[in-house]
């Protein structure tokens, strides 16, 4: 496993442990994938948190500097880390908790997909001969 592959695994570990409920995805970097995008990808309370992972000595690519810019201006959470840092996860989480608002509900997109399918059904049913 590359150093980066590694540091990788004890991130993926501590986000288990300390952003549950979290939703993850590591893209992998393929032909196939768009390029620059980072290395993980995360759904935590309706946040999109981008992190770039590289080792203790890596560089950012262009294209990678390019997708963290944009997921920054598109709303989303955008980070790199380098190496097992925990100060910088840290900071990842609390910028996260400080855009948390306070939610009493399930999630409006699961809600407002619920009842479009709701509605849809309905409606099939009553322009149904």
């Amino acid at each position: 496993m590359t150093p980066e592959g590694k540091v990788k695994e004890k991130i993926k570990r501590w986000l288990d442990e300390h952003m549950p409920g979290h939703w993850r995805v590591m893209p992998q970097g393929t032909i196939f994938g768009k390029a620059g995008c980072p290395d993980i990808l995360i759904c935590w309370h309706g946040l999109f948190i981008a992190i770039e992972v590289k080792s203790d000595v890596g560089q950012l690519t262009a294209l990678q500097v390019l997708a963290l810019n944009k997921i920054k201006n598109a709303g989303g959470i955008a980070a790199v880390v380098k190496g097992f840092d925990l100060n910088r996860l840290n900071a990842i989480k609390l910028a996260a908790m400080q855009r948390m608002v306070v939610k009493s509900a399930e999630p409006l997109t699961v809600k407002v997909w619920m009842d479009e399918s709701r509605d849809i059904e309905s409606n099939s049913r009553d322009n149904a001969g």
